[in-house]
This record gives structure tokens, sequence and C-alpha cells, in this order.
């Protein structure tokens, strides 16, 4: 058997012509790619686009931390909360005049197409917070914004939270010891008009 499928072998490349074989190569080679192509694809997403960064290719886990839900505000809560713990800092608590201002911030963006921090009119981060009352009767007050948006399962709370902590800038915001209070607001939707949805995380600390 070995040596007839041998001759049957060698008999059929005999008769190929010549300008076949590169085509067949060629064939059998993007085959390989698309095979890996779609292997790949449930392991990598476009990642969520982060305040002053261009987006990236890169691979997500979109496994939440132990025990935490996978939606909503309390999703975002427990996943930061549980990065702060492993890192020795407090948790931070629920203050909903951050949720307010944090969850206007991202609906204003989705409405108008912009991502900033700042509105088209220059209106910052700590005007919106005052507006939703979180310093009124403060004399000393710390406060910090992250934002961000994704699509698919790029757009989950733990692959925007791992987004956050792979860039810099927003883990020294969630990674700050000085931090006691925290309000996420999430809005179905991106600033680019495509199917996602934006978040705002506003985190602050107030003093008589």
């Amino acid at each position: 058997m070995k040596r007839f499928g041998r001759w049957c072998w060698e008999c059929w490349l005999r008769v190929i012509p010549k300008w076949i074989a590169p085509r067949i190569a060629l064939a059998l080679l993007l085959t390989i790619l698309i095979v890996l192509g779609i292997w790949l694809i449930p392991t990598i997403f476009l990642r969520p686009n982060l305040d002053g960064e261009d987006p990236k290719i890169y691979p997500v886990s979109p496994a939440p931390a132990a025990g935490c839900p996978t939606r909503g505000r309390p999703a975002y809560r427990c996943e930061i909360n549980s990065i702060r713990r492993a890192n020795g800092l407090v948790p931070l608590r629920p203050n909903l005049r951050l949720v307010r201002a944090a969850r206007r911030h991202a609906a204003d963006m989705v409405r108008r197409h912009y991502f900033s921090h700042d509105t088209p009119e220059g209106t910052p981060p700590q005007n919106r917070i005052r507006a939703a009352g979180y310093l009124k009767g403060a004399h000393h007050w710390n406060i910090g914004e992250t934002i961000g948006y994704g699509s698919g399962p790029a757009g989950s709370p733990s692959s925007i939270v791992t987004a956050w902590m792979n860039s810099p800038p927003h883990r020294a915001i969630i990674l700050d010891p000085d931090f006691r209070d925290g309000g996420a607001g999430i809005v179905n939707g991106t600033p680019t008009g495509a199917a996602g949805v934006t978040v705002v995380l506003n985190v602050g600390r107030r003093s008589g």
C-alpha cells in the first residue's frame, strides 16, 4: 500500500502543469492564515478608547474579578475596589453625587460626539462635580476622572477597567491613596456614534 500510494503521488505531480503548483501553495497558505485568524478572533478585541490615547489592538481578559457582577455600576465598584484592596488601599465608597456628574458627562459625550474631560465649551470636571453637589461645604478637596468607551467585549466593565490599569495616567487615579469616594456613569452608545458603552469614573475626597 505504501508503494502504491507513493507511485500515485508521483504520477499526480507529473500531470500538474508547472504554473499551477505555485497557486496551490498560495491557496494552502491563505487557508492556514484564515483558520488561524478565526481561531484568534475570540481573544483579540479593539481596545477601549481612553482619553488622550489612540485605540490599539490588544488581548483582553473578559473574566471579571472573583465574585464581581458583570454589568452596571456595582461591577465597576467591585472591580476597582478589588484592585485597591490588592494594593493595600481602602476601597472607594459609592457616592451618588459623583455618579450624577459622571453620568451627565458620559451622556453629553455620546449625544454631542466628542471625547474629552472638558466639554466643547471648556467646562472642566471640577465644575461638573461641583454642580452635582459633591463639593458643597468642602474647604479642601481632591478629585479625579477617567473616561473610556468600547464596543462588544471591549465594552465590558472588566475590559474597560483592565484598559485603565494598563494606562499609567488612569492607573495612577485608581491607585491614588487619597481618594475615598467614587461613582461611575455608564451610558449606552459611544462618542463616535457606534454601538457600545461610554463610561466616566469620578473619584474624590473632601473635607470641611
